[in-house]
């Protein structure tokens, strides 16, 4: 079966023992509600808490007409929205910039490139990592409106927390960098190889 977001909140409803939703955009039960009302902001509020390699996006970007309205910067820019920018992680160049409302501000000219965690709003291009600890993220959400049950809601962000470390060493292991490389080929050339 496809990853979809009905079949992520139905593995959440599972964990907590509730009965499942046909469809989160039009089922109308009790529990679609619940679901519908959390699992977006759920996911983007563990897309945003760290540098998932699935969600990584570039973008371009020209500066607007008018100046910022903050003194300490120069230039301001709409941040993208396709894909939705939900964290900037870093300005071409490594220039300072503050992120203010939708706009970043730097003293880079335009056009500015930047690196920034975009929303993913396809289930399917979800890392299978990221997705166990989003579906216990979310589980703890609905918990206390599904099951009343706050040990229940405990026990869960025990599980979370070993998932959520889980899936960002997973994401680790997927990043090399180059000063890794190169300390990777000195220990082979160390190693006589």
């Amino acid at each position: 079966m496809a990853t979809s977001w009905t079949s992520l909140n139905n593995q959440a409803l599972a964990i907590l023992g509730a009965d499942q939703i046909s469809n989160i955009d039009t089922d109308t039960t009790d529990n679609a509600v619940k679901c519908r009302a959390v699992y977006e902001s759920v996911r983007d509020e563990l897309l945003r808490s760290h540098e998932w390699n699935f969600a990584i996006a570039w973008a371009s970007m020209a500066a607007l007409a008018a100046d910022p309205d903050n003194p300490d910067f120069e230039y301001n820019y709409t941040l993208p929205t396709a894909p939705y920018c939900l964290r900037v992680l870093k300005i071409e160049g490594n220039y300072p910039f503050r992120v203010e409302g939708r706009k970043l501000l730097t003293d880079q000219s335009s056009p500015v490139n930047i690196k920034y965690i975009s929303r993913v709003s396809n289930a399917a291009t979800l890392d299978v990592s990221f997705v166990s600890a989003y579906v216990l993220l979310l589980a703890i959400r609905l918990c206390v409106s599904i099951t009343a049950s706050r040990t229940l809601k405990e026990d869960l962000k025990k599980d979370f927390a070993f998932a959520i470390l889980e899936a960002q060493g997973n994401n680790a292991i997927e990043s090399k960098w180059e000063n890794d490389v190169q300390s990777e080929t000195d220990r082979w050339e160390d190693a006589g190889r």
